[in-house]
């Protein structure tokens, strides 16, 4: 599947000047590293354009209760992971961003 680098390019504007992020083509996607841990990505299902936050498990209420999705892929449940439709969301594109921030950073650098 193919992702929309409309998405991307918002995705890295939201992230601005930060070093330690890497861009790889991962999924059908372009996913965002934040010293070598996954930050978040952007793609496509059949319902659309979406991007992948890693918020974790202590931030996962807070963004379903902000219109986010809980990942899952295959039936089974991505515990730290969440979906946002870029249309629907309740907070910007940056907050989703500094959520995913906030658990990633937390993280040792691999």
């Amino acid at each position: 599947m193919a992702y929309s680098e409309l998405l991307a390019m918002r995705f890295r504007d939201a992230l601005g000047a930060r070093s330690g992020i890497v861009e790889k083509r991962m999924m059908g996607g372009r996913v965002f590293m934040l010293d070598g841990n996954m930050l978040g990505a952007v793609g496509r299902d059949a319902s659309g354009d979406r991007f992948m936050f890693r918020v974790g498990p202590d931030q996962i209420a807070e963004a379903l209760d902000k219109g986010a999705v809980q990942m899952e892929m295959g039936g089974r449940v991505m515990k730290g992971f969440i979906f946002v439709r870029e249309a629907g969301a309740h907070d910007t594109l940056e907050d989703w961003v500094a959520m995913a921030r906030r658990f990633v950073e937390t993280l040792p650098a691999k």
